[in-house]
């Protein structure tokens, strides 16, 4: 297996050197992924800004190291550090690990362990010896790790996972989404918000199951993942609260209109605005994405940071900040526009003039072309539709 050096944050690393072979790239041996250092560098914003809101020195593992890049970037970057668990089944995985734990000089902070993921998450299931922090980011699904995960958590802890099976998660393969994370999926415009609240779904449900109850402190989509962090807190009162908000969404796919129903019994089977059949996604959660407050404390410890993609961290808790949670599954103009038979009308323009009139709105960032408003499709229709006349009048 071939080297390179790498610089990220504060941590120098070795990793797998990228081979092609007939224009493709090779597997490499041991895992790295440069275009997650993004996740990792929000991942130190929230780990930090988790550690100054309890005040205490935190335990952290990283459960699928790879090459270590997480694991030591975190035992580097976060004050308040006790101790950084770093774990991987692959052996070649935790020797380069180690090297590059023994080169950033971090041996002190840092345990490594070649167990597979739910081994060493049982064996940290005991009261007293659980983590402050766990983070899951599995090639793939978190799903077979999360009963584990909520059990080796302390009460008030937080868990971070991250989903790259985004086909069945937005609708491609509905099968595997309801097998690995018992929700049914729509391929819609805004699946990825659809697929975050399934993801979400999940962990409700297998937190429920434990006597524990969840926080949502951040959730955002970018690139070819979903990442989510949630506070983890014992209750039977506070589980059930939960329960309750989940539910499911109707989508009408002839004219766009979308329903939200706490049952799936009570889901009309025809659209209320066409009389078109609707289809379904869920159980699915149905509250907020984002406590804001903790994404600020976020944006204030980004200001301090000097990542290599501070721009792209910035833009995406900014507009996290400016979102209308109120205004659950976001709309997009260019799907709007395609219905209606008109040219794309930019964002920016339609946001001014949902604000004129009075209806509540704000950009989204799970989608370039997206924004949230309390309007109905048949108000959104017809504004659209006046704003193309003007155009053409010019």
């Amino acid at each position: 297996m071939k080297l390179v050096s790498k610089h990220e944050g504060f941590a120098e690393l070795l990793v797998p050197e990228k081979i092609e072979e007939d224009g493709k790239i090779r597997k490499a041996e041991v895992f790295y992924n440069p275009v997650m250092e993004i996740e990792r560098d929000i991942s130190i914003l929230a780990f930090q800004s988790y550690q100054k809101e309890i005040g205490k020195n935190i335990k952290i593992c990283d459960l699928m190291t790879g090459c270590g890049a997480r694991g030591v970037r975190y035992a580097l970057e976060i004050k308040g550090i006790e101790k950084v668990i770093i774990n991987d089944l692959n052996p070649s995985a935790i020797s380069l690990a180690k090297r590059n734990v023994i080169r950033n000089k971090i041996d002190k902070k840092v345990s490594l362990k070649c167990f597979d993921s739910n081994v060493i998450l049982n064996m940290y299931a005991i009261p007293r010896n659980r983590f402050d922090i766990i983070d899951i980011d599995p090639f793939g699904s978190p799903a077979p790790y999360l009963d584990s995960a909520v059990r080796a958590i302390k009460n008030g802890g937080l868990l971070a996972i991250t989903a790259t099976d985004l086909a069945p998660l937005c609708g491609a393969k509905p099968i595997a989404c309801r097998r690995k994370y018992g929700g049914k999926p729509l391929r819609t415009e805004y699946c990825h918000e659809i697929g975050a609240r399934i993801l979400i779904g999940s962990l409700v449900s297998i937190a429920a199951r434990n006597d524990l109850a969840i926080k949502i402190l951040l959730c955002y989509h970018s690139h070819h993942f979903t990442r989510v962090y949630a506070s983890i807190n014992r209750g039977i009162l506070a589980a059930n609260k939960c329960l309750k908000e989940m539910g499911y969404i109707a989508h009408c796919f002839d004219c766009l209109n979308r329903e939200i129903f706490d049952k799936l019994s009570k889901i009309k089977s025809s659209c209320n605005v066409c009389g078109k059949k609707f289809s379904f996604a869920g159980p699915l959660w149905l509250e907020e994405l984002y406590d804001k407050d903790f994404c600020r404390i976020m944006l204030d410890e980004l200001e301090k940071r000097s990542f290599n993609r501070k721009f792209e961290a910035q833009k995406i808790l900014r507009e996290i900040l400016v979102e209308k949670q109120e205004c659950l599954l976001f709309y997009a103009v260019d799907k709007i526009c395609s219905k209606l038979k008109i040219k794309t009308i930019s964002v920016k323009e339609v946001i001014k003039e949902l604000e004129l009139r009075g209806f509540e709105n704000s950009i989204t960032h799970f989608h370039k072309a997206g924004f949230r408003t309390n309007a109905k499709i048949f108000e959104l229709k017809s504004i659209l539709k006046e704003l193309s006349m003007r155009r053409a009048q010019k």
